[in-house]
């Protein structure tokens, strides 16, 4: 899955600077694993600047080409992959000869910072659950629970069924693990470069800024400590209650 994002962010940059080199691009990524019925199709959604950062912190719009974006996506995926020898030269260029790669990018129209109503919308799509509960359908008129998952695509309407088991291995696989992140920050939106601009922030003798509020001391016991210490105290308190 790594692959995804890295291929998509430099395929993002690449274009950029080749418009602007002495910017710095700036986007969220956020992993999607579920198709439109469930089934296992890893993309990538992305919230990209409109542009590039300039070394005096201004902003220098890019216009990027949704074809050339595709294709270098492609191209980088496909490296990836033969790099990491999960598919070989002759699969790729295979690949490559087919009518319809299997690739696809869409870059939509650039969001306007004060239009609040489609920025909400794209943050809520960029992490939106793999599962819909408003085209979840439970059928148990039959001797056996079926469970149809529906989708309105083009104007057409498409239905998989399963059983609940099924549905659940389904589901599964789109959980991600403990731990696992499915968004990044990259560009000027990473975690380093945010930081490293209030490192300057507060360097600058040209801002003023307030004292800092001193540091809240932070329990050394953590939230499983702390369960563990209640269920103790009640453990206690029912056996003294029985004796």
């Amino acid at each position: 899955m790594a692959l995804l994002y890295h291929s998509a962010w430099e395929s993002w940059k690449e274009l950029a600077l080749a418009e602007c080199p002495n910017g710095t691009p700036a986007a969220v990524l956020a992993l999607h694993t579920a198709g439109d019925l469930l089934a296992f199709h890893p993309h990538i959604h992305g919230l990209f600047l409109d542009g590039v950062i300039l070394p005096d912190g201004s902003l220098h719009s890019v216009s990027i080409n949704q074809e050339q974006l595709q294709t270098l996506f492609a191209d980088k995926v496909l490296t990836a992959l033969l790099r990491e020898q999960l598919l070989t030269q002759d699969v790729i260029d295979n690949m490559k000869s087919w009518q319809h790669s299997g690739f696809n990018v869409f870059v939509g129209e650039p969001i306007q910072h004060n239009d609040q109503k489609r920025l909400l919308f794209a943050a809520r799509y960029l992490k939106k659950c793999p599962l819909s509960n408003e085209r979840l359908r439970i059928d148990e008129s039959g001797a056996d629970t079926i469970i149809h998952y529906l989708s309105y695509k083009n104007g057409e309407k498409s239905v998989r069924s399963f059983s609940p088991l099924e549905f659940l291995a389904e589901v599964q696989q789109h959980i991600p693990d403990s731990w696992e992140q499915t968004s990044r920050f990259l560009g000027v939106y990473s975690s380093r470069s945010r930081r490293a601009a209030n490192v300057k922030l507060v360097a600058s003798p040209a801002v003023n800024l307030s004292p800092l509020p001193a540091p809240i001391h932070k329990s050394s016991a953590n939230w499983a400590c702390l369960k563990k210490k209640v269920f103790e105290l009640i453990l206690e308190v029912a056996r003294a209650y029985w004796t």
